[in-house]
């Protein structure tokens, strides 16, 4: 989906626009690295990246989790999952954040949980903003 929606961002934008990606990463590949660098080419581009605290650092606890088809009970009371789960974020967060610096386009950081106007007003330097 995230690259669908990049292709289709370089037919509305493509040349001299700003293209404001609001994403949580899910699907990025080269393929996406490829498209956003096309797009910046003859636009700005501005990120942000969604993300949920709780990847960083899981709790031990157990749920069911799905699809949307498939469902799956998951155990984070194994030390060793929630260091792989966490590790993993971060290192999809890393190279996001790597591939936004190498195309000189600012990456934004907000959080799934708290009022995200508010840390997207902080960010972006608008008072009023989340401390």
């Amino acid at each position: 989906a995230l690259n669908r929606m990049i292709e289709r961002a370089h037919v509305f934008a493509p040349h001299d626009a700003l293209v404001v990606l609001i994403t949580d990463g899910f699907g990025a590949n080269e393929q996406t690295e490829r498209s956003t660098a096309r797009l910046v080419e003859h636009n700005d581009v501005l990120g942000f990246l969604v993300h949920d605290p709780w990847r960083f650092d899981p709790e031990p606890v157990r749920f069911t989790a799905s699809d949307g088809d498939l469902q799956m009970e998951v155990d984070f009371s194994n030390t060793s999952l929630r260091e792989k789960v966490a590790q993993d974020y971060r290192q999809e967060h890393a190279d996001l954040a790597h591939h936004f610096r190498r195309m000189s386009a600012p990456l934004l950081t907000i959080s799934n949980q708290g009022d995200v106007v508010a840390q997207v007003r902080r960010l972006l330097g608008v008072p009023g903003g989340a401390p």
